[in-house]
């Protein structure tokens, strides 16, 4: 069944839990903590966002401007970033490998 928008995390804060997600090459991992006699009905909330997430504009439109702010702040200020790229652009695209390309995307790429 849909999951509303901010159920997952409400849940979670009105149990004195967190979670976080994060996305790498080839894999985004999704973490939780909350106490265990709640574990069953977080996994179901998680489990019902991501096979039936409520899709609605606004919250797509926020997402986009949180993926944008992102990529801005990895492109001027995280210096690991910004080396990381270098590498892969002196490197890496040369060869035309996947992993050249640029790993984060922005309003203007998604």
């Amino acid at each position: 069944a849909p999951v509303a928008e901010n159920e997952y995390r409400s849940f979670l804060s009105r149990h004195g839990g967190r979670c976080n997600a994060s996305t790498a090459l080839r894999r985004t991992t999704y973490r939780f903590a909350c106490p265990p006699d709640e574990s069953s009905r977080a996994l179901e909330l998680l489990w019902g966002a991501l096979t039936a997430p409520a899709l609605t504009r606004e919250a797509c439109e926020r997402e986009l401007q949180a993926i944008d702010a992102e990529d801005a702040r990895n492109r001027g200020t995280n210096d690991s970033r910004r080396r990381l790229q270098v590498f892969k652009h002196a490197f890496v695209s040369r060869t035309g490998h996947w992993y050249g390309k640029y790993t984060t995307g922005n309003d203007g790429t998604l």
